[in-house]
């Protein structure tokens, strides 16, 4: 596989409040590259909102164009729900980019998604606010729908070691799978002509 390299999309969702996570992805992204892109043929493109360039449309569907392309979903909540999308189907940008990837996965089988969510302390649940108490619902269904394993964390250095598995486990998932496919093409019989 050395000099050629597959290009992998991560999009990575979550409102503002996650601040110092996005900032540990992108580096354990950057580490993943430098170490193992090579070895395991994988280049990792780490993709958010604050990424997309400006255009003129709904922000939302801006972002959207760069979330459409992506092989690889990862969303974090904790307290907030985020912004407004400017629609009335969602009531922020992270549910409209969960939902929007969810109904891709199902349909065309990809993005692959991780969902991991930061735990919350008791004095946060005691008065929860409207942000909160959307997340907690979101949580509640994405629980009781049973349509994916969501992962928590419990602070940064958990984060750090959750998300570097979802990146370096999709890319070995990737690698067997074409492992296997040119082993099936090897072991298959020639056609007789």
């Amino acid at each position: 596989m050395a000099g050629t390299r597959r290009f992998i999309k991560v999009f990575l969702a979550s409102p503002g409040d996650l601040s110092e996570e996005r900032k540990i992805a992108k580096v354990i992204v950057d580490d993943f590259n430098s170490q193992l892109a090579d070895a395991l043929g994988c280049q990792v493109e780490l993709v958010g909102w604050e990424d997309t360039l400006p255009g003129v449309g709904r922000p939302q569907a801006i972002i959207n164009r760069d979330l459409d392309g992506c092989d690889l979903f990862i969303g974090m909540l904790w307290k907030r729900w985020g912004t407004p999308p400017g629609t009335e189907t969602y009531t922020s940008g992270f549910e409209e980019e969960f939902h929007r990837s969810m109904a891709r996965n199902a349909e065309d089988g990809r993005p692959e998604i991780n969902l991991l969510l930061k735990d919350l302390d008791p004095a946060s649940l005691a008065d929860p606010g409207d942000h909160l108490k959307k997340v907690i619902a979101f949580k509640e269904q994405v629980f009781a729908e049973k349509k994916l394993l969501a992962g928590t964390f419990a602070d940064i250095r958990d984060f750090e070691s959750k998300f570097r598995k979802c990146i370096q486990g999709y890319v070995i998932a990737l690698a067997s799978q074409d492992t296997a496919s040119e082993t099936e093409k090897d072991q298959a019989p020639l056609a007789d002509t």
